[in-house]
């Protein structure tokens, strides 16, 4: 398969579907992060994925290791869209053995946005310490 066919099956794809760098951070997303989240693959470039999550960097930074402990069930957490609401998101993660690089694929778990103003003063993920019962097992 040729880079340009990989490039058009990736953007194909409805899934939000990203690579993650050891760090936490952007590599490559497809073009459904702007169709269902308003961000563009340029503005995520180097972006941390958990910027993604939560509007401040303090909490944000402290889930980063946690990304690479998601089980096999994956999780659901709302995402910020650009228009500052948000959408619950259900990322599945792979990784293969000892990559440095991180492969999620997300979707769109209900239609239902949640406004800022319902976001205030709300954690968009669990505290560190409750990310595992926060896991879905795989049959949810």
């Amino acid at each position: 398969m040729s880079t340009i066919d990989f490039e058009r099956f990736f953007d194909l794809s409805s899934d939000l579907l990203c690579v993650v760098n050891e760090g936490g951070h952007f590599v490559r997303t497809n073009a459904s992060f702007e169709r269902m989240l308003g961000w563009t693959s340029h503005a995520l470039d180097g972006r941390a994925f958990v910027s993604l999550v939560h509007n401040n960097p303090e909490i944000a930074a402290e889930h980063v290791p946690l990304l690479w402990k998601i089980g096999p069930g994956g999780i659901t957490i709302r995402m910020c869209h650009t228009d500052g609401s948000s959408r619950r998101v259900r990322w599945l993660t792979s990784r293969v053995d000892d990559s440095k690089q991180l492969f999620l694929a997300g979707t769109i778990v209900d239609d239902r946005t949640t406004t800022p103003e319902e976001l205030a003063g709300d954690s968009v993920v669990a505290p560190p310490g409750e990310l595992a019962r926060t896991q879905m097992d795989a049959t949810e």
